[in-house]
Formats: structure tokens, sequence, C-alpha cells
């Protein structure tokens, strides 16, 4: 059991790495107040998404749903993406800028609030994360619409067409599903596909995952996207 959750957690991480290390990759030199949460945040979001793109083209290609070959090809780019972090990042940049112009009681006062906003935040995270834990996945819209699609792809290991109602009793084939919402983007079931397929088997609290790290990407983005524009740590 360990071991498949040992999985889970990669599928999770390897996007967020490749992820972090391309976005980081686009400062050439020095390091700007916030470019690492920013980076944080918006390379994880941009890593989930490739994976979803990866998964497509699996199937695009006739091959088997994996974890395997997409994690193969996360790690190359979180290998690349690395290469070129490390190549554009100067080594004299320096983050002494972030406290300037502040007096020593001043930093101290804001320093205080900012760790106090951050424990509330980090508690109010955690409660979500024992919330996606512990409760199986929520009726109506989880049930009817949303994860339908990837537990039957990830049961039949393929991206099995859902049609409309008409078509679907017209088949005669068995190789068509329909659901009420079949003309719904397919990016946020591939989300919850793809953590499912590195456990080996549909499972609900993998299934739920992303979308809390999606919570942290956001939180993390948007707080260096403010750093970027020049808020201080306590306002953004």
């Amino acid at each position: 059991m360990a071991m498949e959750w040992w999985r889970v957690g990669l599928a999770l991480g390897l996007p967020w790495l490749a992820g972090t290390l391309w976005v980081r990759a686009a400062w050439r030199r020095g390091a700007p107040a916030g470019v690492w949460p920013l980076a944080l945040g918006y390379g994880g979001l941009l890593g989930l998404l490739a994976a979803t793109l990866l998964l497509r083209a699996q199937a695009a290609f006739g091959l088997p749903l994996n974890f395997a070959g997409p994690a193969i090809v996360l790690a190359l780019l979180a290998v690349v993406g690395g290469w070129l972090a490390w190549r554009r990042i100067s080594p004299s940049s320096s983050l002494s800028s972030h406290g300037a112009g502040v007096s020593p009681a001043g930093l101290k006062g804001s320093q205080l609030l900012f760790v106090l906003l951050l424990v509330w935040l980090g508690w109010r995270f955690a409660l979500l994360a024992l919330e996606v834990w512990w409760r199986p996945l929520y009726p109506w819209d989880a049930w009817s619409t949303w994860a339908v699609r990837p537990r039957v792809w990830a049961e039949l290991g393929q991206l099995t067409p859902f049609v409309d109602p008409q078509r679907w009793l017209a088949d005669t084939t068995g190789s068509v599903y329909t659901i009420e919402a079949w003309t719904y983007p397919y990016t946020v079931p591939l989300l919850a596909l793809w953590p499912t397929l590195a456990y080996g088997a549909w499972n609900e609290t993998a299934a739920n995952l992303p979308w809390l790290g999606c919570a942290l990407a956001l939180g993390l983005g948007f707080y260096g996207q403010a750093r970027l524009w020049g808020a201080s740590a306590l306002t953004a």
C-alpha cells in the first residue's frame, strides 16, 4: 500500500518540479522578489496541465494509458528545465533587497504578522487536506459529471469516448459511454485520472489530491505575482 502512495506523490511532484524549473528558467538573470513562489505556483499548474497533455498523446498514438510513460517524459523535462534554470540564474543574485528601506522595528512587526497569517493559512490548508484524505467523492456533480469519466478510463486503461445519449442508444458494440455532461472538456477528468494511474487502480482520495495541489499552487502563484509587481511580503 505504501508503494502506491509513493507513486501518487511522484505523480503530483514530478509535474510540479518540471513546471517550476521551466518557469524559473524564464528569468535569465537576478532573482526578483517573489520569483520562486511565482515559479512554484504557476509551475505547479502548468506541470499538471502538461501531465494531461501527455495522457492525451498516449491515447492519440493508440497506447494504453499508464503512469510510466508520462512520468519518464516529465522527469526528462525536469532535468532539462533544471539545466536551463541553472544556466540562467546569476550566481551573484541576491535577495537582500526584500527588506530594503524598512526599519528594524517595522521589520519585526511585519514579520510577526506575516508568520501569524501564514500559520492561519497553513492550518486552514491542513483541514482541507484532511477532508480530501478522509472523505470520499461528494455526490451530485462529482458523481454525475466529473468523476464518471476518469473512473471508466482508469478501469479500462483507455480514453473511452463519451457520446450523446442518442448515439449511445444506437451503439451495439458497448464501446462508448454517455453521461448528461458528455460535452464537458476532458482536462478536469484527466487531472483526476493521472494520480489514480500512479496508484494502480481507482482511488477517490488520489483522484481528489490534484485539487489540493491546485489550491496551494494558486496561493503561491498569486503571492509571487504580487511580490513581482512590487507589493510587500505582508501585503502579498
